[in-house]
């Protein structure tokens, strides 16, 4: 018996769930729905879009085509709170999804469902102006998040918090991206590990990303080789930030590859925090080289830098620290200072204190590299033990700001 299903849509600010029923995966296909198709319209960017109701087993497709509505689908939250084995979000033509948070805990990205959720489409991060919460919310869960292509983030968008526990993983070649002059920051926040396989930057003609930043997570850079994995435009007054809040921020150390990251702004420590190179092999530049502004300041918190395998005394080798102007709180780092809250694990096995010395590589610029050496004897043991005493060291110290650090020697 032939028939026909009219599409309907869900009354304003109403939220609905996929089901996957209607015999394709098109999001515009009202029987995919329990409550109708999402919205186009300015109440779009309330309501839930939850997926995890269909029945059986296998991975979810969902594909996003809406047909004669607007190529972007509005949403406040995506909530994947099911699925056998995962969900793939893809799209047709120029479809992208804008997620604008829930009021009032700001969720914006959400998967609950144990398993990684895909998605081969464009996401904007957005807000709107009457939210009542202070950062938008993407929990990976257990999963996990994929973006395969490039997430952005509006004028509007607030602070973004990777929470809870699990990866994002962000693969388009221009993995985070700075769309329409946002002043957006986006942190790893504790149990979580965001890694970029891509650039962070630009889209168009705006200026880089306002910031990025590591609240007891982990930030890792993964990108191509050869390019600047920082891309800010000129406009250095809209450059890109580093915040470490505690936690670690680097380079992956999957493989052995040189990479380069040039931030136009500063860097900023306000809690213990860990700079990771790569492995003993590869790594990197990390390089803060605005000359019009401070290029960072440690406040006096306690660096480690992981994996060090630059070149001693001379610097300018494989990895670079690398500042414009440095402080420990009100005091300017000149060339010759030693560093006793910046400790070096080196690859040739030794703990340093940082020196403070011309850069060979940017012109009026410093480097840190190895200085005093902290640990007269090591044995494979002794450093093992001291690396992780000086991490118990550094939670402990999180946690009671107010007793001094005692130096080892």
């Amino acid at each position: 018996m032939l028939f026909t299903c009219m599409a309907f849509v869900l009354p304003l600010g109403a939220d609905t769930t996929w089901n996957g029923s209607g015999g394709n995966n098109n999001v515009n296909n009202s029987s995919n729905w329990t409550a109708g198709v999402p919205l186009t319209n300015n109440s779009a960017k309330g309501q839930i879009l939850t997926f995890g109701a269909e029945s059986g087993g296998g991975d979810y497709i969902v594909l996003l085509n809406q047909g004669d509505n607007k190529d972007v689908q509005d949403a406040g939250t995506i909530l994947i709170n099911g699925g056998s084995t995962g969900y793939t979000f893809n799209r047709t033509g120029s479809h992208s999804y804008a997620v604008f948070g829930r009021d009032p805990t700001g969720n914006s990205i959400v998967n609950t469902s144990g398993n990684l959720a895909t998605f081969n489409v464009p996401i904007e991060q957005s807000a709107q102006n009457s939210s009542s919460f202070t950062e938008s919310i993407w929990s990976p869960g257990s999963g996990g998040l994929m973006f395969n292509q490039t997430v952005s983030f509006a004028n509007s968008a607030k602070d973004v918090l990777v929470s809870g526990s699990g990866n994002v993983d962000l693969n388009g070649s221009s993995s985070l991206a700075n769309s329409t002059g946002s002043s957006a920051v986006i942190y790893a926040g504790t149990g979580t590990t965001i890694t970029v396989s891509g650039t962070v930057g630009i889209t168009g003609d705006n200026a880089g990303m306002h910031g990025i930043g590591v609240r007891g997570g982990t930030f890792l850079l993964d990108g191509p080789t050869g390019v600047d994995l920082i891309q800010d435009s000129d406009n250095t007054a809209r450059g890109t930030r580093l915040e470490l809040q505690g936690g670690t921020f680097g380079y992956t150390s999957a493989d052995n590859d040189v990479r380069r990251a040039e931030f136009y702004r500063s860097l900023t420590a306000t809690a213990d925090s860990t700079i990771q190179f790569g492995n003993n092999v590869g790594g990197g530049t990390i390089a803060f080289v605005d000359t019009n502004t401070t290029g960072g300041n440690f406040n006096n918190n306690i660096i480690v830098m992981s994996n060090w395998n630059g070149t001693f005394d001379t610097g300018g080798g494989t990895d670079q620290f690398v500042f414009s102007s440095l402080y420990n709180g009100t005091t300017e780092v000149m060339v010759g200072d030693t560093l006793p809250n910046v400790r070096i694990f080196a690859s040739d096995g030794f703990a340093y204190y940082a020196q403070a010395i011309a850069s060979p590589t940017y012109l009026g610029a410093i480097e840190l590299v190895p200085g005093m050496k902290i640990l007269p004897e090591p044995t494979t043991y002794a450093f093992g033990g001291f690396f992780i005493l000086s991490i118990v060291f550094f939670e402990w110290r999180r946690r009671n700001k107010v007793i001094m650090f005692s130096e080892i020697v």
